[in-house]
């Protein structure tokens, strides 16, 4: 699977805090799942949408995930995606891919086949490699290079609204 992880570490903080801690840590929670459902929202409708990709299936698209966990150590955002081919895209590629052996078919005989009718013309693909120059098309670290700022932000808004 592969992830984008924001993490607040923020025991030092909390410790100096006497009876404040809880309060904190429950706006961190707060804040930081707000926050994690920006970027996937941003990810899936802006990067896989035409910004860093056009979507083909929405496969990837509808993959994004994201989870809120909070630990002692702090509270951790995760966004991501368990789609196989989704690091290719990410970070590129450029070398060998095996290819497994596949039938093939054209778009037409797919809506043919959906339709009921017997397709024509599929052909046998034999397992080869192949050499694949993919250039990288960040989705997800180019998202969170984008909202760094206001993560920053909102985070330190959210400690700060219950310090005051």
């Amino acid at each position: 699977m592969m992830s984008v992880i924001v993490s607040v570490r923020a025991d030092a903080l909390i410790s100096k805090m006497g009876n404040a801690p809880a309060l904190v840590r429950r706006a961190l929670v707060v804040a930081t799942t707000a926050l994690s459902l920006r970027v996937q929202r941003a990810v899936a409708q802006d990067k896989l949408s035409g910004q860093a990709l056009h979507a083909r299936t929405g496969n990837l698209r509808r993959s994004i995930n994201r989870e809120v966990e909070e630990r002692v150590d702090g509270v951790f955002a995760t966004v991501g995606t368990n789609v196989e081919y989704a690091a290719i895209h990410e970070y590129g590629f450029n070398g060998t891919m095996s290819v497994q052996a596949h039938v093939r078919r054209s778009r037409e005989q797919m809506r043919m086949k959906k339709s009921g009718v017997k397709p024509a013309g599929e052909v046998m693909v034999r397992a080869h490699t192949r050499k694949v120059n993919m250039p990288e098309r960040s989705f997800l670290r180019s998202t969170l290079k984008e909202f760094e700022p206001r993560i920053r932000k909102d985070l330190r808004d959210a400690v700060l609204g219950v310090v005051k």
